[in-house]
C-alpha cells in the first residue's frame, strides 16, 4: 500500500479516523508526527476523564504518545458540545494537551459539522474533512472507516453437553499427538482447510474450537490464520513472533479477514469460559491492525467471560500501555 499524503488541515484530520478504523466520538485523538515530517502513531483516549482532570490526562496521554518517539504532534478533540458565543468547549483539556504534548503543533474542536483549531482559528466544516484527497486516497486503498468504534460480539446458541465432551475431547487428543508433530499438524492442517474455503460443518467448527483450548496449538492455529507460508509446529519461537507481528513478512489480509469470519462464527457455539479463546484472537487482530479500542472490547468481553485468561490479560495490558 502505497504512503498517504497530507499537505492540508483537512488531510491530517481525514488521517486519523483512517488510521483508526473509525470516526471517533467524546474523544481526544493525538497523532504523531517524526522528525522526516511522516505521520506515526494515532492515539485515541476517551474524553470524560480529561474534562475531569485536564493536566492529569494529558499528562498520562504525553507518556503514552512518547512511546512513539515523535518529533512533533497535533492533537483532536472530537465532541458534540457547541461552539458558543466565541467560547471553545473544553478549552482547559486543549489547553492541557498544549502544554504537555511533544511540540503539539495545534489543537482541532471537532463537532458533528465542524472543525475549528483551538490555536490558529481555522475553521472549515467535517464534510470538506471528508471530501479531502486523503480521504478519497484512504477510501480507495481499501481503508474502511467506521461511524464509531464498536464491534458486533455474537451472541451463543445454547451449546449441549455432548457438544462440550467432544470439544474436551478433541482437546485432548491434540495434545496426546504431541504440540510439536501430530497434533500441531492437525491443526495446521484443519486451519488451512477452512481458510481456503473448505465447507465448515458443526462438526468441523467443534474440532475448530478444540484447536484454541491448548495455549500451543492455539498459537499454531493463529501463526496458520496470519499467512498461508505455514508454520513449522517444531519452532514454536517462530510461531510466537509470527503471533506478535515481529517479522519481516507481512500479514495476509484477506486471510486474516477470514479468519475473523470464522473465529465469529464460532462465538454462536462457544458459551462461558469457552469464548475467550476466539475473543482474543480477534483482539489480537484488531491490535495487529493498529485497532486498539476494538481489540480493547474484544478482549474485555473475553475477560468478562474467563477473568483468568492469560492472553487476553498479557494483550489488554499491551493495549491499555500503548
Amino acid at each position: 500500500m502505497s504512503p498517504l499524503s497530507i499537505s492540508t488541515s483537512q488531510d491530517l484530520l481525514a488521517y486519523i479516523p483512517a488510521a483508526l478504523g473509525f470516526w471517533p466520538s467524546e474523544s481526544i485523538a493525538v497523532l504523531a508526527i517524526t522528525a522526516d515530517s511522516t505521520t506515526g502513531a494515532v492515539l485515541r483516549a476517551d474524553l470524560s476523564p480529561a474534562v475531569t482532570h485536564p493536566d492529569g490526562a494529558a499528562l498520562h496521554i504525553a507518556e503514552l504518545v512518547a512511546n512513539a518517539e515523535p518529533a512533533k504532534t497535533v492533537a483532536a478533540i472530537y465532541t458534540a458540545e457547541p461552539f458558543k458565543g466565541g467560547q471553545f468547549p473544553h478549552l482547559e483539556v486543549a489547553l492541557a494537551l498544549m502544554a504537555h504534548l511533544p511540540d503539539c503543533q495545534t489543537v482541532f474542536w471537532v463537532s458533528p459539522d465542524k472543525v475549528r483549531s483551538y490555536t490558529t482559528g481555522e475553521v472549515f466544516t467535517t464534510d470538506e474533512v471528508k471530501a479531502s484527497p486523503m480521504a478519497l486516497d484512504a477510501m480507495f486503498s481499501g481503508r474502511n472507516i467506521t461511524p464509531d468504534c464498536s464491534v458486533e460480539i455474537p451472541e451463543a446458541d445454547f451449546m449441549s453437553s455432548e457438544h462440550e465432551e467432544t470439544i474436551e475431547a478433541v482437546t485432548q487428543a491434540l495434545v496426546l499427538a504431541g504440540t510439536t508433530t501430530t497434533g500441531g499438524e492437525g491443526v495446521i492442517k484443519l486451519w488451512d482447510a477452512v481458510l481456503n474455503g473448505q465447507k465448515i460443518t458443526t462438526k468441523t467448527e467443534i474440532a475448530l474450537l478444540a484447536t484454541l483450548k491448548n495455549h500451543t496449538l492455539r498459537d499454531v492455529a493463529m501463526a496458520t490464520m496470519i499467512s498461508s507460508d505455514l508454520p513449522e509446529p517444531s519452532n514454536p519461537e517462530k510461531i510466537g513472533l509470527r503471533c506478535m507481528g515481529a517479522t519481516n513478512t507481512d500479514p495476509e489480509w484477506d486471510r486474516i479477514d477470514k479468519a475473523e469470519t470464522i473465529l465469529k462464527d464460532l462465538l454462536v457455539l462457544a458459551t462461558g469460559p469457552l469464548r475467550a479463546e476466539p475473543l482474543a484472537l480477534l483482539g489480537a487482530f484488531e491490535w495487529h491492525k493498529g485497532r486498539g479500542t476494538a481489540a480493547v472490547q474484544y478482549l474485555e468481553a473475553g475477560l468478562a467471560e474467563n477473568p483468568e485468561h492469560r492472553l487476553s490479560s498479557l494483550l489488554l495490558e499491551v493495549c491499555t500501555t500503548a
